[in-house]
């Protein structure tokens, strides 16, 4: 796997509010974590400070993209609850 082809996907727990959960596609995980817990993104700055659970490594956007949009659905949230949390 050529490293300019990594793409992670990434869910985060709000240590504010445990329910709270957030699933991301990145290329640089540390980078997008620092930047929800400083409060750079609307979505997650109401429920900060976040914590990594789980990052999965992919080789390509494409297949990050579509695990990233698995985990949004409701079969997907199960998922994490059963196999990350």
């Amino acid at each position: 796997m050529s490293p300019d082809l990594k793409r992670f996907v990434y869910v985060l727990h709000s240590l504010a509010n445990p329910d709270r959960q957030f699933v991301e596609s990145a290329a640089n995980v540390p980078m997008r974590i620092a930047a929800h817990n400083a409060g750079h993104s609307p979505l997650t700055a109401t429920h900060r400070p976040w914590k990594l659970v789980a990052v999965v490594q992919f080789g390509s956007e494409a297949t990050a993209q579509r695990f990233e949009k698995f985990l949004k659905t409701s079969a997907g949230r199960a998922f994490v609850k059963h196999h990350f949390v």
